[in-house]
């Protein structure tokens, strides 16, 4: 699959891109849990919340601001 910063081929389920090494993970919203999951989950693995801004959290992470 295609690492969504850099666009490089990646192993899927990894924690970092294999090309520029930078986190595939986005934070949980929920405050209580806060548990890194994969970019591609749609459902905290951890706390079962639903990842509603993981798209958001990608854009910040191109944009360095996060």
């Amino acid at each position: 699959m295609a690492c969504p910063l850099c666009g490089a081929n990646t192993f899927v389920g990894s924690e970092k891109c294999d090309a520029c090494g930078r986190s595939l993970m986005v934070q949980c919203e929920n405050k209580r849990c806060n548990e890194k999951q994969y970019f591609l989950t749609d459902v905290c693995t951890a706390c079962g919340k639903k990842i509603k801004h993981a798209e958001q959290q990608i854009t910040d992470l191109r944009k360095g601001t996060m």
